[in-house]
């Protein structure tokens, strides 16, 4: 199985310094400052958190910011990209993390591939 990516995507202006405190208090390892990424473990699960800030704007197209910002009620400013791990539960230690993100900004989770999720229906990805 090949490694999944999801994006957490804010309508927040989130800094390098504030995604650095949410990894630590998220218990990452491996916290590189300079590329504000970490690694986040659980029993089999893992999954590598790097901040992308607002750079991911660059290569969007105008749909994927139309769909962000009716999610988010404003346009999107940030990005995390989540790449998870292949042991199992990495899925549900993302959705966790995701869900983490969601207690301190206005989040929502795009799985890379054709859908949106927000606070209300994050579960439903662990069921594709």
């Amino acid at each position: 199985m090949m490694s999944t990516s999801i994006y957490l995507v804010s309508s927040d202006k989130i800094y390098p310094e504030d995604a650095l405190a949410f990894l630590a208090d998220l218990n990452a390892v491996n916290i590189d400052k300079e590329r504000v990424s970490g690694l986040i473990a659980e029993g089999d699960a893992s999954i590598w958190v790097k901040f992308l800030g607002a750079s991911v704007l660059e290569e969007s197209d105008e749909e994927e910011l139309e769909t962000w910002s009716n999610y988010l009620g404003k346009n999107a400013c940030s990005f995390f990209e989540l790449t998870i791990g292949k042991g199992e539960g990495g899925m549900q230690l993302a959705v966790k993390v995701a869900r983490e993100s969601m207690q301190r900004w206005i989040v929502v989770v795009d799985d890379l591939y054709d859908f949106v999720y927000c606070e209300e229906n994050l579960d439903e990805i662990l069921n594709p």
